[in-house]
């Protein structure tokens, strides 16, 4: 049997969906399961055992394009299709190449698309149950193990983004502090990019040789580079000199992460990395990193959660976290280790 996911579009969402295809895999073992992204999230789904191969697909799937995509997923022969997303346009790209079972939550008016109408969940459960939840829907399962982490490097990647990180100035031998200090959501979720400078200097006046490493898309390497430059030593913005992959295998060298709540946290976390996340605008026990060496830095204020792409406000939910509070998680896991 040979099934096609269709993925999140949002990389901290792709994470949290591993479980699903963990279970998936579980449900079907003899099944080969395929999955359909967009072109920017190709690399997260590398190297897992579960998946059997990675179609891509435009980032902007529109009227336009959709019926090329759909020649080129009709000539693979699916037998199952599975909506991670929630759109018509996604339903209806699986309907028409041809896929004659197709399955995803009832949503956005596209319910005659599907062979069955799960129900959309409207609960307080963590977001990645919204994934495991479909597959068990689906196949009348009833997996709830989700510690497993699928994500695995090979030894070749991991020399190649090593010797760029040591081209660019990097020294293994040393500590290593990631920030993430954008969010691809929106600057609601943002931490101020003064605090993440302040916050560097603090823990650079104590620990002069820990190196900080900056990460985030090639859109978003200006915005980083306000930080950077304030910086003057063993800080490094990797934001778009790294590849995803790449960055994925940075992260997991780092002794701490910091970041908003962003897909890199989400990385972070299921890499196993100490982390640290500042939650504002969204509801942490909706989409907080689910391992045990997290912590999650959240002020509730009267307008939280908002869910806004921008505050309206004056944006007290993040400013409310303050350069000391983070300062001192860091310092715990460094004395931790």
């Amino acid at each position: 049997m040979k099934i096609v996911l269709r993925s999140p579009n949002w990389i901290g969402d792709c994470v949290m969906a591993l479980p699903a295809i963990h279970a998936l895999k579980q449900s079907l073992p003899n099944s080969k399961i395929f999955i359909i992204t967009k072109e920017y999230l190709k690399d997260f789904f590398l190297n897992i055992d579960e998946i059997e191969g990675v179609i891509t697909i435009p980032d902007k799937v529109s009227i336009s394009n959709i019926t090329k995509i759909s020649k080129v997923i009709k000539s693979r022969g699916f037998d199952i299709g599975i909506l991670f997303t929630n759109s018509f346009i996604s339903a209806f790209l699986f309907k028409i190449a041809g896929i004659k079972k197709n399955y995803g939550y009832n949503r956005d008016l596209r319910g005659f698309l599907l062979n069955s109408k799960i129900k959309f969940p409207k609960n307080e459960k963590h977001h990645r149950f919204f994934y495991l939840d479909l597959i068990n829907n689906i196949f009348e399962t009833k997996i709830t193990d989700i510690s497993k982490n699928l994500i695995k490097f090979s030894i070749e990647e991991k020399a190649i983004a090593k010797r760029k990180m040591s081209e660019a100035g990097l020294n293994f031998e040393k500590k290593i502090i990631g920030l993430s200090t954008t969010a691809a959501y929106g600057n609601a979720k943002v931490w101020p990019a003064k605090m993440f400078t302040e916050l560097i200097k603090k823990i650079q006046v104590k620990y002069p040789d820990i190196q900080i490493i900056l990460f985030g898309s090639k859109k978003e390497s200006s915005k980083i580079d306000i930080i950077k430059n304030e910086i003057k030593n063993n800080c490094f913005n990797f934001a778009g000199i790294l590849t995803l992959r790449e960055s994925m295998i940075g992260i997991s060298l780092c002794d701490i992460f910091v970041s908003n709540d962003s897909g890199l946290m989400h990385l972070a976390d299921t890499l196993n990395v100490p982390l640290i996340g500042i939650f504002g605008p969204t509801i942490p026990h909706k989409t907080k990193p689910i391992g045990m060496r997290t912590e999650i830095l959240y002020k509730k204020v009267s307008c939280s959660p908002c869910k806004h792409r921008e505050c309206p406000l004056d944006h007290k939910c993040m400013i409310n976290i303050t350069v000391e509070m983070v300062y001192n998680s860091i310092i715990e896991k460094i004395n931790e280790k």
